[in-house]
Formats: C-alpha cells, sequence, structure tokens
C-alpha cells in the first residue's frame, strides 16, 4: 500500500498536501501534522513552486472546529516562502482531488507532488491520476502507527487495522470508478 515515488529533477509546479483528521481542540491529528511537515520539507528543499493544504472543518458537539489556525502556526514557524493554497471542507481524497483540480492556478500545473500518509499514498495518487494529474507520489513519516518496524504485537495490530481500512478504501474507490 505505500508508494513513494522518486522526486523528479526540478521542481515541480504544486505540493499537495492531504489532511488526515482534526480534533475537538481545533488541532491536526498527527498524521495531518506528518503530512504538513512533509510538504513544508519539500518547499524548502526548493521541489515545489506552490502548496496547497487541505483544511479540516466539522462540527462536534454543536460547537464549529477547524485546523486552519493549528496549519497557520506550523507555516508561520517554519517560515514557508512560497504562495500557499487552501481548500476545505472535503470530506474524502477524491474531493481533495476535484478541489484541487477546480483551482484557477492549476491550468498551468504539469507536474504535482501528492503527500500523505504511508499507507494511504497508493490510493490517494491513484485518485490524483484518475483526476487527470500527473502526480508524484509522497508518504510522509508516520507518528500514529509504525511502519517500517512492526515489532511489538501493538505495531503490529495497529499496521493491520490501516492495512483493512485502506482494503475497503480502495473497494469503494474501485466501485466508485475513482481510481
Amino acid at each position: 500500500l505505500v508508494r513513494g515515488d522518486p522526486l523528479p529533477a526540478g521542481k515541480m509546479d504544486a505540493i499537495i498536501v492531504l489532511s488526515g483528521g482534526i480534533t475537538a481542540d481545533d488541532l491536526m491529528v498527527p498524521q495531518s501534522l506528518d503530512r504538513l511537515l512533509k510538504g513544508i520539507e519539500l518547499i524548502k528543499e526548493g521541489r515545489g513552486s506552490v502548496l496547497v493544504l487541505s483544511t479540516e472543518k466539522s462540527a462536534r458537539a454543536g460547537r464549529a472546529v477547524n485546523d486552519s489556525a493549528d496549519q497557520a502556526r506550523v507555516l508561520a514557524l517554519t517560515g514557508v516562502g512560497v504562495p500557499v493554497l487552501y481548500i476545505d471542507s472535503a470530506t474524502s481524497t477524491r474531493d481533495e482531488a476535484m478541489r484541487v483540480k477546480r483551482l484557477p492556478e492549476r491550468l498551468s500545473w504539469k507536474r504535482i507532488a501528492v503527500v500523505t500518509s504511508p499507507l494511504h499514498s497508493s490510493r490517494a495518487c491513484a485518485t490524483f491520476e484518475r483526476a487527470g494529474f500527473v502526480v508524484t507520489c509522497i508518504a510522509s513519516s508516520s507518528r500514529d502507527r509504525a511502519i517500517k518496524n512492526l515489532d511489538t504485537p501493538g505495531d503490529r495490530l495497529l499496521a493491520f487495522q490501516g492495512w483493512v481500512y485502506e482494503c475497503a478504501g480502495w473497494m469503494k474507490y474501485r466501485w466508485a470508478g475513482w481510481v
């Protein structure tokens, strides 16, 4: 399930960082932070001209929550020196791909990188490719589960849960024609 493409020579037109969840305290969950940090790393290395962030908004116990302020704090700390575009309220990876496709700046984009969690990388990048993008797939680090070293039963259980989730996601996306 893990897809990590080699970085192409030169600069990509955009680095797309997918969202991964939000807490009731308006904070990114660890996988969202992992993805954002990887996207910032690519920008700092001069690999992209534009950073596109997917933000989360939802209602919890009748209260609106969103991770925009948390993303802004991380961006301010890191001093990203490229334009930052936002897509919001996407409810699926497919929604994210379609919203990125509708961005006006996308008209001249030839090459993009999609940054997401390791177990989600294959399906996410296939979804963006199906939407018409030429994708370099970048798997972020993972703070919420071990991916490379499954030494304990707990590590293996978390990896198995992720595998089951992604298998179900692949079935749904294939059935819908999204990959």
